[in-house]
């Protein structure tokens, strides 16, 4: 062999490389040593007859046998792991049946957490470890994991329905419509009818002209379901002492309807009075939360009226007599009047509202927009009395047709000019009014019941914060805590 050609590259040549091209690798090999630019025929010709090995003798040298296995003839060998899992049983057979289950499980361990698998090695360890009824119980704990679907709560449902203003058989549908991709994303009609019971307090009597709930059940129900709410909270406490929960109430003066109904200072008194008697009767709710007793006492603060309810509970005869400390128009611009009125306490629970104000800057812009073709600040004559008449008119109708609502419509002590007898409504009514009434009382009480509001999705529209003048005024009152000791 001529210096600078060695046996063993020739060898290794011929090994890597396949049958049909061994000689030409050797040939290539061979002019490259020698600085050819070309073999000789009968050069070519000695390599192809001389240089020759064996399978035999290739498959007897350690660490040729995988190498050359691919000149075999037959299917070709596959890789452990593109193999079927009977393969792979058939190959580790060997294996499994030489070496111990320790060497096995250690050799599983250390080859996992090699490869970053840090949980599956300590899964691995603690089923090796651990005794011999963990593996079956780790497995039916996936199973089950497997088999459990999440579905919505029976609340989080109805809370949904609420948002979506959806009937029932609108819920039914999407949820048949989603059975197809999962089969328990939303429960069953039945368990949200059981959720909407929840929120109705007892005691609920409802006819074809009124709705009535006692009050220390409608009471008793709030406060259940608001310390439901804030079940978490109360448990992290071990004794929780005797709570108050401060409830704002009062009644509406304003005749809104299309139907007769004249406003009577009598019957605003007499129920004040009666929901007052009721207010004395009341007793502390008590709730029991992780076997802990706890007592809410109610504060009910009279203070949801507005100018016509105050009037009537101050026995004040005029709505421009202040029914604080009774000064007429003319003594408001007297300051030293004014200090020696003496002030009614009892009735400063009512509060000053800004609505009114709102309410009057509304009723003159509407005002105004009744006199927008005339342009006169007072109307005289029938022909321009006509005109603000028919403007008016389609004001009202363009707010009851785009908004729902009926403004200027109400007259201070006769209601509205329409006869409710011949209201187009009662005729064309296909339930009776005490089913209907039912429904909306039903639907006002599930979408005010705090444990459905909370799970209901928040408004996306930001709220402005709150400024420091707005701050100072709603600071808790002296009376509000005179109050909470009077209830102690």
């Amino acid at each position: 062999m001529p210096a600078g050609i060695l046996r063993e590259a020739i060898f290794d040549l011929w090994r890597t490389t396949s049958k049909n091209k061994r000689i030409e690798a050797i040939e290539e090999y061979i002019r490259q040593q020698l600085m050819l630019s070309q073999l000789d025929k009968h050069i070519s010709a000695r390599i192809k007859t001389n240089i020759l090995f064996p399978d035999s003798i290739i498959q007897a040298i350690p660490g040729t046998l995988d190498d050359t296995s691919s000149n075999k003839k037959g299917r070709p060998r596959k890789h452990f792991e593109d193999s079927s899992s009977r393969s792979q049983r058939r190959k580790m057979k060997v294996l499994v049946t030489s070496t111990c289950l320790t060497e096995l499980q250690v050799a599983s361990e250390l080859t996992l957490r090699k490869a970053g698998k840090r949980d599956s090695a300590d899964i691995v360890k603690e089923l090796f470890t651990a005794s011999p009824k963990r593996g079956t119980n780790i497995k039916k704990m996936r199973k089950s994991a497997l088999d459990e679907q999440k579905q919505l709560s029976a609340n989080q449902a109805l809370a949904l329905m609420v948002d979506a203003k959806l009937s029932t058989h609108q819920y039914n549908v999407i949820r048949h419509q989603i059975e197809g991709i999962t089969t328990k994303l939303y429960p069953a009609y039945y368990k949200v009818k059981a959720a909407k019971q929840l929120c109705y307090p007892e005691e609920i009597n409802i006819t074809e002209i009124s709705a009535d709930i006692k009050l220390q059940c409608l009471i008793d129900h709030t406060v259940t379901r608001l310390c439901e709410v804030q079940r978490d909270v109360l448990e992290l406490s071990d004794t929780v002492g005797p709570l108050h929960i401060v409830i704002k109430w009062g009644c509406d003066g304003a005749e809104q309807k299309r139907y007769r109904q004249q406003f009577s200072e009598e019957r605003i008194t007499s129920e004040v009075k009666r929901i007052e008697e009721q207010i004395a009767a009341l007793s502390p709710t008590q709730i029991k939360i992780n076997n802990m007793d706890i007592t809410i006492k109610p504060l009910m603060i009279l203070c949801m009226v507005d100018g016509k309810v105050c009037n009537a509970l101050s026995s004040c005869t005029s709505t421009q007599t202040c029914y604080l400390c009774g000064a007429k128009p003319s003594e408001m611009n007297n300051p030293e009047v004014i200090s020696q009125k003496p002030v009614n306490a009892n009735f400063l629970t009512f509060g000053l509202s800004p609505l009114h104000s709102w309410i009057r800057f509304f009723e003159c812009l509407l005002h105004i927009s009744y006199k927008l073709e005339l342009k006169l600040w007072q109307v005289r004559g029938v022909e321009n009395k006509t005109k603000v008449d028919k403007r008016k008119k389609f004001i009202q109708a363009k707010f009851k047709a785009e908004l729902g609502l009926m403004v200027d419509m109400p007259k201070q002590q006769t209601g509205n000019t329409n006869d409710g007898n011949t209201a187009w409504e009662l005729y064309t009514r296909k339930t009776s009014r005490a089913d209907t009434n039912t429904d909306l009382i039903h639907r006002l009480l599930i979408s005010s019941d705090p444990v459905i509001t909370n799970l209901r999705a928040p408004p996306k529209s930001k709220h402005a914060n709150i400024s420091l003048e707005v701050l100072e005024l709603l600071q808790q009152p002296v009376i509000e805590a005179e109050l909470l000791r009077d209830s102690d």
